[in-house]
């Protein structure tokens, strides 16, 4: 028995040498490494997914860097499809390596930068925006382990809204409306002209709302069927029908102001439906060019229309 129990250690010491063999004998898992791709378009990266919006005849840029990823292995190919409303062949795309591409047919295309490690290509098209609608694009880069990544995105072409400016520009204005009779409290802007106390008017008329024996301050009321609401410099600046629209739909309507002040901007409509756009460019309270040394004072405007 005594020479049994003389062998068990070196029993156990060939078990565990045994058992050390078996695990020399497994092999770690493989690490799977795709390559890295990024899509920028008019300069902002896209997610996958993402959609850019544009309006139709729009330029776009599109830029493309795809990499290998450590100890992943060197790009081979890569591969764009188009489907939707703008689909355009051929989708040339140059390299920092001045190689062209021509994508667009899903057909994979052979990378041939000098590393195979990196690709970075750019083009600029028009094409795609020619219709209204949205084109969805497929960018796939595939290595030589035939791992690939992807980035889908898509680009929606609106119409492009067409400003109508109000180019005509004209200047008006009225004095204190209980001023002497040489002086006219209202100014049509319909016809661009002074409207006569007691006269009868057509079109839009601004009258001076001022009483007598008070201190000038322009305010002022619209004629019947006519209202305004206040606008911004911006409405004046670069006066449109889609703007003047606009700003009007959204804002508080009025049709009586009784302390405008210089600068300020009122986008009216019309009894006609046609829009203007008022500036106040003078206000002087003790303006006597109307007549007279009492109830004197004036104020001038600008408007577009």
């Amino acid at each position: 028995m005594k020479k049994i129990f003389k062998y068990v250690p070196i029993i156990l010491g060939l078990v565990m040498v045994m058992s050390s063999c078996g695990d020399d004998d497994e092999t770690e898992p493989a690490v799977v490494i795709n390559p890295t791709l990024s899509v920028s378009v008019n300069g902002n990266q896209v997610a996958s997914g993402a959609t850019v919006n544009v309006e139709t005849g729009d330029s776009v840029s599109l830029s493309i860097t795809a990499n290998r990823v450590g100890s992943g292995k060197d790009l081979n190919t890569m591969s764009i499809t188009q489907s939707g409303a703008n689909q355009t062949t051929p989708f040339n795309i140059q390299a920092g390596d001045n190689d062209p591409y021509t994508f667009g047919d899903g057909n994979p295309q052979t990378l041939k930068n000098a590393d195979d490690e990196t690709f970075v290509g750019t083009g600029v098209f028009t094409g795609i925006t020619g219709t209204e609608g949205t084109t969805t694009y497929t960018i796939t880069v595939t290595d030589k382990d035939a791992l690939s990544t992807t980035v889908s995105f898509s680009i929606a072409v609106a119409n492009a809204v067409t400003a109508t400016p109000l180019s005509i520009t004209k200047t008006g204005h009225f004095w204190h409306v209980a001023g002497p009779t040489t002086s006219v409290g209202a100014w049509n802007i319909s016809t661009d002209t002074l409207a006569p106390s007691g006269s009868v008017q057509t079109g839009t008329v601004l009258t001076n709302t001022d009483a007598a024996s008070t201190t000038f301050t322009g305010g002022f009321s619209l004629s019947t069927g006519s209202d305004m609401v206040v606008g911004t410099s911006a409405n004046f600046d670069n006066a449109t029908v889609e703007s003047a629209t606009a700003t009007y739909t959204a804002g508080a309507k009025l049709t009586v102001n009784a302390s405008p002040a210089v600068g300020d901007v009122y986008v009216i409509k019309m009894a006609n439906g046609n829009y203007v756009v008022a500036k106040v460019t003078i206000l002087d309270p003790t303006d006597t060019s109307g007549g007279g040394t009492t109830n004197v004072g004036k104020m001038t405007f600008d408007y577009k229309k």
